[in-house]
């Protein structure tokens, strides 16, 4: 079964037209870039950073595992497909449509 047929299956809409970057056990994910697509460029991925930093935006979540001997979490950031569109909601933030 094909990727976007399974996505609409299990309720996403293909409205957004941006495909998920991971899909992990069943849960479709985005990179910062493509949430900021999502709401049209604002917020920005550099604000997006800014927020994960104080804890506020969109849930977002650590793929893979942490280092030991690295300083630095290098984990991949990214965010649940159904949670950026209900944050969104919740904060009047609306989907950007690209005319055709």
């Amino acid at each position: 079964m094909g990727e976007a047929k399974q996505l609409h299956e299990k309720g996403y809409t293909m409205s957004a037209m941006i495909p998920p970057d991971v899909i992990q056990d069943g849960v479709a994910y985005w990179k910062a870039d493509k949430v900021s697509a999502y709401f049209g460029g604002s917020p920005t991925v550099g604000t997006l950073g800014v927020w994960r930093y104080r804890g506020e935006g969109p849930r977002f979540v650590k793929l893979g595992c942490r280092r030991e001997h690295r300083q630095r979490d290098t984990r991949r950031v990214v965010y649940p497909v159904r949670e950026v569109i209900a944050w969104g909601e919740r904060n009047g933030l609306q989907q950007q449509t690209v005319a055709a």
